[in-house]
């Protein structure tokens, strides 16, 4: 009996606290404040561009434009070369075929003959360039200034696949003061067609003492032999016609008249 009342009393104690549980929640409720709506944000009205009037095309304007330029690189071709009549005797450990752009700025590429393929004709040397250009080959016997120091030297011009022949002919050519000298003398060789030139073996002038020889090495060609203090005076000679030139008397007595 005593067990059901008490069960009876938890039971209404229990629904007393849901109830008042209830009612606190219901009073927050009411409490809370509504969200205040929030306005969007500012979106300016963009302003339109007015269309572009295209100019009216002028003739004057077509004329003094310039072509568009060609886009890519130009192709690569092969450039061979056959030196030949190259003398036997001729110093060739160090020589090669030096190759370069006729318009010059490019480099300058070197085809040591040491690496060449020797063959009964002449030596066989082969390269690739860019096509469409003038190129020059110069056959010498060092690297440096091969350009200026050859000992043959030819231009093609290369706009496909080419093949070139260099005639190599040259002599050791002998340079004697006149007899009975007794100054020395300093001498240029100048090369003809070849502005610039300066011969290999002495690229500073021939320093000629009495009685004394020099040897050069020169290409086929006409030549000038001229004193360098007195360049109205030139004495000519041609190789390999001329392989043992005496300095003429003429060219001997300005120099001796005027030291």
């Amino acid at each position: 009996m005593r067990v059901r009342v008490l069960s009876a009393l938890l039971l209404t104690l229990l629904v007393a606290i849901g109830l008042a549980l209830a009612a606190y929640a219901a009073v927050w409720a009411l409490r809370r404040e509504p969200v205040a709506a929030v306005a969007p944000a500012f979106a300016p009205t963009a302003t339109p561009i007015p269309p572009i009037d295209r100019l009216p095309d002028s003739p004057d304007f077509a004329r003094a434009t310039a072509p568009a330029p060609q886009r890519g690189d130009a192709p690569l071709v092969a450039l061979s070369a056959l030196v030949q009549n190259a003398p036997a005797d001729w110093p060739s450990a160090d020589a090669g075929l030096a190759i370069a752009p006729a318009r010059g700025g490019d480099g300058v590429a070197w085809l040591p003959l040491a690496t060449s393929v020797r063959r009964d004709d002449g030596w066989l040397l082969r390269h690739v360039v860019p096509a469409g250009e003038d190129y020059v080959l110069a056959l010498a016997a060092a690297r440096p200034g091969a350009l200026r120091s050859f000992l043959a030297r030819t231009t093609a011009r290369v706009d496909g696949p080419t093949a070139v022949t260099i005639d190599a002919r040259a002599a050791l050519v002998t340079f004697r003061p006149p007899a009975g000298a007794n100054h020395h003398g300093a001498f240029r060789l100048v090369r003809d067609g070849a502005d610039g030139w300066l011969p290999a073996d002495a690229q500073t002038g021939l320093i000629m003492a009495p009685e004394t020889p020099l040897r050069v090495w020169l290409g086929a060609g006409a030549y000038r032999l001229v004193d360098v203090l007195y360049p109205d005076r030139a004495q000519t000679f041609i190789v390999p016609d001329a392989t043992d030139v005496t300095v003429s008397a003429s060219l001997a007595a300005v120099r001796a008249d005027r030291r």
